[in-house]
């Protein structure tokens, strides 16, 4: 059989999520994986509970590797794929889940279509268990270009992907950046001209921590989104004015989200204005169905 490597940095994470997400690639209707455990903490009481945790499921299909120091989620991931010996690599964060079918369904679909790279639905929920936002990705059927779409509304999240072996390491692995990672990975998958295929299933449950449900807060997201912006502006001779006039108005709404959890009024009124100019219709619909974003 096919094996799937499934890697997962941990740092810091609570034992019962850990457990949680361990026993849900345990779970799986398919049974031929491994999974790359990188154990990216400095701290021993730390990295003792990961063993614990490990030790506990007792599967030799569990491979635990520990980090001389902090790498950060990026380059923990590498590490992991570095070590890992499937022809398949998928991910998956120390706090989120797989839903049993995840890794059957979309290695099918990869093998069918004769998949580079692939990319599943997302539901994300907060510490209540409550589903907060859905995450979807129906229009990657309408024949649109991938890095049209991908600039636009994000193919992503990590746990959502799934690569070939071979084509991950000629993309070069994830970028050695932490806030964005997935995005510029989905960008380079798509710049080296793979083949992107879609399975329109939602078989991952992420989770939001802290209040709310937005896009993301603090000062080094506000950084990370301001850089990423940059690079999406040297694609813009390529977009119709109506793209880069939603990329622009996603980008003022990232930045409008951050701003209202720092409690900084007046950047977020600035943000508010320069999100609703630059796209009104989009903005609206985005008030109304926020969930669906």
């Amino acid at each position: 059989m096919t094996l799937v490597s499934v890697i997962m940095p941990t740092y810091k994470g609570k034992k019962e999520n850990l457990e949680r997400s361990i026993q849900s690639v345990i779970s799986q209707t398919y049974q031929c994986w491994e999974l790359i455990i990188i154990d990216d903490n400095q701290e021993e009481k730390y990295s003792k509970l990961v063993r614990k945790v490990i030790e506990k499921f007792n599967d030799p299909r569990i491979v635990y590797i520990k980090n001389i120091k902090n790498l950060g989620s990026a380059k923990a991931r590498n590490e992991g794929i570095k070590k890992s010996k499937g022809q398949f690599i998928t991910f998956l964060d120390d706090d989120d889940e797989y839903l049993p079918l995840k890794i059957e369904s979309q290695l099918k679909l990869m093998e069918k279509e004769g998949g580079d790279f692939s990319l599943t639905d997302l539901n994300l929920f907060n510490d209540n268990g409550k589903l907060v936002r859905k995450r979807r990705h129906s229009y990657l059927k309408n024949g649109d270009k991938p890095l049209v779409l991908h600039l636009k509304y994000h193919l992503t999240g990590t746990d959502t992907f799934m690569f070939r072996r071979e084509y991950l390491f000629k993309i070069g692995l994830f970028d050695s950046i932490d806030i964005g990672d997935e995005f510029y990975l989905m960008l380079k998958a798509i710049q080296n001209k793979g083949k992107l295929v879609y399975e329109p299933i939602c078989c991952v449950k992420a989770y939001v921590h802290g209040k709310g449900i937005g896009l993301t807060a603090g000062d080094n997201k506000i950084k990370g989104e301001k850089q990423l912006y940059a690079v999406k502006r040297k694609f813009f001779s390529q977009l119709s004015k109506e793209d880069i006039s939603y990329i622009k108005m996603r980008h003022y709404l990232v930045l409008l989200s951050c701003e209202l959890k720092n409690r900084k009024i007046g950047n977020s009124l600035y943000y508010f204005l320069m999100a609703f100019s630059s796209n009104p219709k989009n903005f609206l619909k985005f008030c109304i169905n926020r969930k669906e974003y």
